[in-house]
């Protein structure tokens, strides 16, 4: 079966603590080396690009699945797509467990308790 997702809705401008949070990921890409960051996969992905990614993604889920939704993403990083999946979750008033892992735990610990 082909699911065909409707288009995503323009990325909305972040809010305070989105901005705070994407200057906060930003500024710790910048302080790592670049070769570092090369060898661990340590790219930053702006709200904007994981904002429709996420709703393509979710588009199906949400129409034919009931219930709470699990969402798990195993190179979190930032999180930036986690808070993505949780700005489209709440748009269609549903629900919705987040979770994240990531091997560097400090870009994405700080930012989860800031969340």
């Amino acid at each position: 079966m082909v699911h065909r997702a409707s288009p995503p809705p323009p990325a909305r401008a972040p809010d305070a603590v989105h901005a705070e949070w994407a200057q906060h990921a930003a500024r710790h890409e910048r302080s790592l080396p670049r070769a570092h960051r090369k060898r661990a996969g340590v790219w930053f992905t702006p709200f904007e690009l994981a904002a429709p990614t996420a709703h393509r993604t979710l588009a199906p889920l949400l129409t034919e699945a009931n219930g709470e939704l699990v969402i798990c993403d195993p190179a979190a990083g930032a999180g930036t797509f986690l808070l993505a999946a949780q700005a489209v979750l709440q748009q269609h008033g549903r629900a919705g467990r987040l979770l994240g892992f990531d091997l560097d735990d400090t870009m994405f610990i700080p930012v989860a308790r800031a969340q």
